[in-house]
């Protein structure tokens, strides 16, 4: 029996000896809910006293689980704060992890891009692999370069000497092209594909096509056909 019903009984004037005898039957407010009327008169001989009894119960019962509901309320006012914050400081951290890699790339004098090589045949532009002396090149340039470099860089590089499995240097036709097998301006920087295409790594591709007096594409090999990007 908690002190708080102790002292309300005895001002309702329950004697000592009931008081005892409910402290010895374990009697508190959890049991005193839950008793008849006849079995509390064994404690509380009064009619009026009981009715005030169970009145004091339920007010205290009610009392008691309005306060694990703030409590809850609380709880979870709380850790919503918790995730709200943990959220709130994720994304700061993220925003200051991207600025600074933004600031890094941007502060950089050089980026790197990927150069392959694309040959018309067959209606249609095909990666010709590293075997055919294409293969991807990995490079790092000024931002400051115009495309129209690029391609005289990959020239030199698919066409070592002027030559290459597929003919010599005289025998195509060339542009550069991103990977979406568009053309791209001569004039265009590195800095401005980056900027244009928001890619962490820049992919470009000299096309050629052979030129009028070049062999003919019913000459190339069948496999260069299925060759993908």
């Amino acid at each position: 029996m908690d002190q708080e019903l102790e002292a309300f009984l005895m001002s309702r004037n329950v004697c000592e000896d009931n008081l005892q005898r409910m402290k010895m039957d374990e009697i508190d407010r959890a049991v005193l809910n839950v008793m008849t009327d006849a079995e509390m008169a064994k404690y509380i001989p009064s009619y009026g006293s009981r009715l005030a009894v169970r009145s004091f119960c339920r007010i205290k019962e009610t009392d008691r689980r309005t306060t694990q509901v703030i409590h809850r309320l609380r709880q979870n006012i709380a850790e919503g704060k918790r995730k709200r914050s943990f959220a709130e400081s994720s994304s700061e951290r993220n925003d200051d992890l991207m600025a600074r890699h933004r600031n890094t790339n941007a502060s950089r004098s050089k980026r790197r891009i990927e150069l392959g090589w694309q040959h018309y045949h067959n209606h249609d532009f095909h990666q010709v692999r590293s075997k055919n002396g294409g293969g991807t090149r990995h490079l790092a340039v000024e931002k400051s370069t115009m495309v129209k470099q690029i391609m005289e860089t990959a020239k030199n590089l698919f066409f070592p000497e002027g030559k290459s499995p597929k003919g010599s240097v005289e025998d195509f036709t060339y542009e550069i092209c991103d990977f979406k097998k568009q053309s791209v301006d001569m004039t265009t920087t590195i800095a401005d594909l980056y900027e244009q295409s928001k890619l962490k790594m820049l992919r470009l591709y000299l096309c050629t096509k052979p030129t009028v007096h070049s062999v003919p594409d019913s000459d190339v090999s069948d496999t260069e056909i299925h060759e993908q990007v």
